[in-house]
């Protein structure tokens, strides 16, 4: 799980109550410390609140999400995409300058070489962060989900 103070998802609440049934089925747990171990994680809020209820189990609190994994997934792939998008304009800028020093100031007839620079520069960003075009499209989906989720929410309060 992660630090303490990490507020917890559904999913972390139901994962631990999943847990705790286990250790009931298991023989570990009565009753009556199932029942008041599983009202106190279907209530907690924070990750330091769920560690009390399992440090006597073998094994102890039940590991991070998939769900917090994807999140540090799609945080890493957003930081590609926005140094990536940041290389993109940085190479269109550099190029124009080029041209615009090789047009008016040495009067070359090749000026639009820098341009080619372009696709290069992005080309060669994605490949060196290792960002592919699926990978791309997979943000934009869940971004617009995550959006969407978001508007569910608002509405709902």
């Amino acid at each position: 799980m992660p630090a303490d103070n990490i507020r917890l998802s559904d999913a972390d609440r139901a994962r631990a109550m999943e847990a705790l049934g286990t250790y009931f089925a298991e023989g570990r747990l009565t009753v009556t410390e199932f029942e008041e171990r599983s009202g106190k994680a279907a209530t907690a809020t924070t990750a330091g609140e769920l560690t009390p209820l399992f440090d006597d189990l073998p094994g102890g609190m039940p590991t991070a999400t998939p769900i917090a994994s994807a999140s540090t997934e799609l945080a890493t792939l957003k930081r590609k995409r926005d140094i990536s998008r940041a290389v993109e304009s940085s190479a269109g800028i550099v190029a124009f300058g080029l041209f615009l020093v090789l047009q008016f100031v040495f009067n070359l007839n090749y000026a639009w070489v820098p341009f080619l620079l372009i696709p290069m520069a992005v080309g060669g960003s994605r490949k060196f962060l290792g960002l592919s075009e699926e990978e791309e499209k997979l943000l934009k989906v869940l971004e617009r989900k995550q959006v969407q989720e978001q508007a569910k929410r608002l509405e709902g309060s």
